[in-house]
């Protein structure tokens, strides 16, 4: 969704006119919307399926709002600066409340679709574990389940991000260098293991449910296809969406990883031997609508 944009000098204030003119809109001329849930983990492609989908002018995607930072994470303009105690407190007492009062809330006619990421491991304790329950009984939530076939690419991406603390970046800032990692073999395993196992429960915790699956894989390679089965599935119009992120990672995994070939020696044979015979997707060209 397009938001107003000010200018006073302080980001605080500009949000905060950005969001008072919201509600007013909202007040006048609001109607009913389709929401929607991004379930996952890091590194599998939500973070460019969220960027896509705030580049339409009819949807708002919010990103990790249940990370457990101490910060709300919105994630998106005009709400960055949408923090408080007083919502602190109402997301972690009572989530389904913060839910309905700042996401699921009344916007503005031209929004047709509202969602936010929740990932695996988020609200899986105290009173915020309700809201794993509100979604899934909740029929009017669409949930879009985005994995990555690839883990050992997930797994060399969440690396790298974690050495230089660079989540995302846009296509007109240079690229950072980023020096080859070497990954221990039983800690790729355990990895592989961890993530195929939260990928395994959702599907299970979501069974019958209308989930739509997407791949990092297919958002890389066709992403028209992929966004146009999106904004189908969210009752949203077709509109040409251009990402404003940049991939991190531009060199293959073989260079990437210093110990690749130790790897993919130590896993022939095992059901992960597949990470090592498929296309790298950084050699894939993205297709923006």
């Amino acid at each position: 969704m397009r938001f107003a944009r000010i200018r006073t000098g302080s980001q605080v204030a500009d949000e905060a006119i950005a969001r008072a003119l919201i509600d007013i809109r909202a007040a006048l001329n609001g109607r009913r919307y389709r929401k929607f849930v991004i379930v996952g983990i890091a590194r599998t492609g939500s973070t460019l399926l969220l960027n896509l989908l705030n580049a339409h002018t009819g949807a708002i995607a919010f990103g990790e709002l249940f990370r457990g930072d101490g910060r709300i994470g919105w994630d998106t303009a005009p709400f960055l600066t949408y923090q408080s105690r007083r919502l602190m407190r109402l997301i972690e007492a009572s989530p389904i409340e913060f839910i309905h009062r700042e996401v699921f809330r009344k916007w503005p006619a031209e929004v047709r679709a509202v969602g936010f990421k929740l990932f695996y491991y988020h609200a899986r304790t105290g009173a915020q574990s309700a809201l794993w329950d509100y979604v899934r009984r909740e029929p009017d939530i669409v949930i879009i389940h985005i994995r990555r076939l690839n883990i050992l690419e997930q797994y060399a991406s969440l690396r790298i991000a974690h050495t230089t603390n660079v989540w995302s970046t846009s296509p007109d800032r240079s690229p950072i260098p980023i020096k080859p990692i070497r990954l221990d073999p039983i800690d790729c395993r355990n990895h592989f293991e961890q993530v195929r196992k939260y990928e395994n429960e959702c599907d299970a915790f979501f069974a019958g449910r209308d989930v739509e699956i997407v791949t990092f894989e297919e958002l890389v390679g066709d992403r028209s296809s992929v966004m146009a089965r999106i904004f189908t599935k969210l009752g949203v119009s077709m509109e040409p969406v251009v990402a404003r992120i940049a991939r991190q990672r531009t060199q293959p995994l073989s260079t990437t990883i210093t110990n690749y070939n130790e790897l993919r020696a130590c896993f022939a044979g095992s059901v992960w031997e597949e990470f090592f015979k498929q296309s790298d997707t950084v050699a894939a060209v993205p297709k923006d609508m």
